[in-house]
């Protein structure tokens, strides 16, 4: 099972309740890159699910930030007691810096099996960047404006399915 969205990472507890032998991968992703994305997120929850007023201009901006010292310390009360082989942290850069040794070193540490076999089809074949060409995430940081801004795979082979097909 993978579950995608951060809020899982508060439930940590309960999934361990439901899944005792599940392994926990936590991809870090660097909050300059995503923070719109998060924003974006959470206005469209507020807009289906609030029984109140949607926060207006900088609001909601105001309450991820907010918000972020509270989920990252129930991520850590809720990760710090899994053992070594039930849960790793990665970097989102990383990963995609690096993908091979990044799965393979995922696959060490969680006890997931030969990882040989799969070291072919981990390799990426495209290359992921900044979806605005030339702006950096301190570049964004420095302007204060990282509206748009997220990394983009882009491939340079795109596989036929007819081709894949008896």
């Amino acid at each position: 099972m993978i579950l995608k969205s951060p809020t899982h990472g508060t439930r940590v507890d309960t999934l361990r309740e439901l899944l005792p032998d599940a392994r926990y991968i936590l991809i870090v992703r660097d909050p300059l890159t995503n923070f719109e994305s998060v924003v974006r997120m959470w206005r469209k929850m507020f807009e289906t699910y609030a029984l109140s007023p949607i926060p207006a201009g900088d609001g909601i901006r105001e309450a991820v930030l907010a918000d972020r010292p509270r989920f990252k310390a129930k991520l850590t009360a809720n990760t710090s007691a899994l053992p070594e082989n039930r849960f790793i942290a990665i970097t989102y850069e990383a990963l995609v810096a690096n993908p091979v040794t990044e799965v393979e070193r995922l696959y060490a540490q969680l006890e997931l099996g030969d990882f040989g076999s799969l070291r072919e089809s981990v390799k990426p074949s495209g290359a992921w960047q900044l979806s605005r060409p030339g702006q950096s995430a301190i570049g964004c940081l420095e302007a204060a404006n990282c509206h748009g801004l997220s990394y983009r795979y882009h491939p340079t082979r795109v596989p036929s399915v007819a081709n894949d097909r008896p």
